[in-house]
């Protein structure tokens, strides 16, 4: 899913040169995970994220491991989508999954975050690359939380690269008029997990913008 117009992006990088780089880039990047899951992360090289849990939780059905860019924090600070067109590309390798309980649920998603209101709301459009077993039979929309699948990846695809069309897989939905009143907030790798563990690891992180798109 990639869309192109025939004149130049306004070209931006998540990051300084598209790259992780402990010590240019990881500044930009933040680490957010749920109570109760064990994680590591490194920006030595590139962006790596690992994550389990095998208990249950009493706040949330499933838990997160995040590591993202938002607004001032390596995001631009404004990005309003009304009259622009937004491409997404990155590359993932998955270095470790184990989904051997019965009761597991595991999803690796690109996560993209839009404000409305100000900030008052905040939507989720998701971009799986994989989905554990029971993920895929339990997984529905719904609230502010709306999904894709790009991919159904495994530990032995090594790196593969991803290439998003954010407007349209947006539009179609959210619809236009809610895409032209929200602003970019954050680009985020998730892990979503119950009863799993994962390990993933992230690099050339590119966001493009196109102005002026009717």
């Amino acid at each position: 899913m990639f869309y192109s117009v025939p004149s130049e992006p306004n070209y931006l990088l998540l990051n300084d040169d598209g790259d992780f780089c402990e010590q240019d880039d990881s500044r930009y990047w933040w680490i957010w995970c749920s109570d109760d899951v064990d994680y590591e992360y490194d920006f030595s090289d590139n962006g790596t994220l690992y994550a389990e849990t095998w208990s249950k939780s009493s706040e949330r059905k499933y838990r997160l491991a995040t590591m993202k860019q938002y607004n001032d924090h390596g995001l631009p600070s404004f990005i309003s989508l009304d009259g622009k067109k937004v491409n997404i590309e990155f590359g993932v390798t998955i270095l470790n999954i184990n989904v051997s309980h019965s009761e597991e649920f595991l999803r690796l998603s690109l996560v993209v975050c839009v404000h409305l209101d100000g900030g008052k709301m905040e939507l989720y459009m998701e971009y799986d690359f994989y989905q554990s077993p029971n993920c895929r039979r339990e997984i529905c929309e719904g609230g502010n939380f709306r999904y894709c699948v790009i991919g159904d990846q495994t530990v032995d695809d090594g790196w593969v690269y991803y290439r998003i069309d954010f407007t349209d897989t947006f539009i179609a939905k959210w619809g236009k008029h809610i895409y032209d009143m929200g602003n970019l907030q954050a680009v985020i790798f998730t892990i979503e997990l119950e009863n799993a563990r994962a390990a993933l690891c992230a690099d050339d992180v590119r966001l493009f913008v196109y102005e002026n798109v009717p």
